[in-house]
């Protein structure tokens, strides 16, 4: 399912795309596309915090993360939101691009803009008008997981999103299979 990768953020990169073409043919539920991204976000993060890989975290990198803690307590796994929200808080001093962007603007570091409705509710708004918005001061909530597919934003506001409701917390066979493979292989 998934090609083993010498390289973490290369090996990153290959969840993404299998998360990313699953969810767009239905090979993948939200709640699998979410699982996988765990290790997506997990192995990208090795290659910017070991030095070895010599990489820097990137704005989409931080995003990336933003996203997933806000997707996490969306499907109401609460201790993982917590978690994805303290790396962004741990990470973001990490960040390699210094250039003013609606993240990194309205949290510089600190935790609390996951229960903060006025930056879900940004988040919310960049995704509605990504395509009127500048390529230039991006990257946006679309470009990250659960890109196009949710909007998990506005479920911690309080309002009804279709895909989150009735999900099943469960993951194929061949999944559950790819998620072992990542978390004990090369990059557990």
């Amino acid at each position: 399912m998934i090609p083993n990768e010498n390289n973490p953020s290369v090996q990153a990169h290959e969840v993404r795309y299998v998360v990313a073409r699953g969810l767009r043919d239905g090979t993948l539920s939200l709640y699998e596309g979410y699982q996988l991204q765990c290790e997506a976000v997990r192995i990208d993060r090795i290659a910017y915090t070991q030095s070895a890989w010599g990489r820097q975290l990137s704005i989409s990198g931080l995003l990336a993360i933003v996203m997933h803690a806000v997707t996490a307590k969306a499907l109401g796994l609460h201790a993982a939101a917590s978690r994805y929200e303290q790396w962004y808080v741990d990470d973001f001093h990490l960040l390699g691009d210094p250039r003013h962007h609606f993240l990194t603007d309205a949290y510089l570091g600190v935790a609390g803009w996951l229960s903060d409705h006025d930056f879900l509710r940004l988040l919310n708004t960049k995704r509605i008008n990504y395509d009127k918005l500048s390529d230039n001061d991006g990257p946006y909530p679309t470009e990250v997981f659960p890109y196009h597919f949710a909007a998990p934003e506005l479920v911690l506001v309080g309002e009804r999103v279709r895909e989150f409701d009735d999900v099943v917390q469960d993951v194929s066979d061949a999944v559950g299979d790819a998620i072992a493979g990542l978390a004990t292989g090369r990059w557990g």
